[in-house]
This record gives structure tokens, sequence and C-alpha cells, in this order.
């Protein structure tokens, strides 16, 4: 794994944090993480960038127990029945919004 330093133009963009799953704000460089073909994978904020090499790991190794365990959770929820509102509760949302 590579880390690369990109300047960025647009300041204030929010960006997700590869490694730890966070958002954050870009400051003045982009940080990207990248495999050792050069194949981009996406950003890395400064808390995670700060935590060097072992501590970017480990911290990458939580990121991925937590996906795997969103991913167990998706895909069971994947099995159940979806039942969609009814189309008159749909536009009592609309109307209630457009009321003084």
């Amino acid at each position: 794994m590579k880390i690369r330093f990109h300047q960025e133009p647009t300041r204030g963009r929010q960006n997700k944090c590869l490694v730890c799953g966070c958002l954050y704000n870009l400051k003045t460089a982009r940080a990207s993480v990248y495999s050792n073909q050069g194949i981009e994978y996406g950003d890395i904020c400064p808390d995670c960038l700060a935590l060097g090499a072992q501590g970017i790991k480990s911290r990458l190794q939580s990121n991925i127990q937590r996906l795997r365990e969103f991913a167990d959770e998706l895909e069971a929820l994947s099995c159940e029945q979806v039942h969609l509102p009814e189309l008159e509760a749909e536009f009592s949302v609309y109307r209630n919004r457009m009321s003084p």
C-alpha cells in the first residue's frame, strides 16, 4: 500500500476516509491510498495518516470488520419482504411539507 499526496484546488470539500470510514473536510492537500499496482482506492484522513504504517493497518482492519458486519446485516435485510408505503401516505408527507 502506498500513500500519495495531491494538491487540490477545492478546499472545504468533504471526503470519506478509506481507512476509518469517517467524513472529514479537506484542508490543503489530499492523501490517497494506492495499491502497489497503482490502483487508487480512496482518501485517507489526517488522523489516520498520523497513526503511521502499523496504526493505518490496524485501523483499516477494524474498518474491514465493521463493513463485514454491516454487509451481513444488509444481507439479512435483503431476505425480508419489502413493504412499500401506500401512495396516499407518500402524498401526505408532501402535503404536510407544503402546509404553512
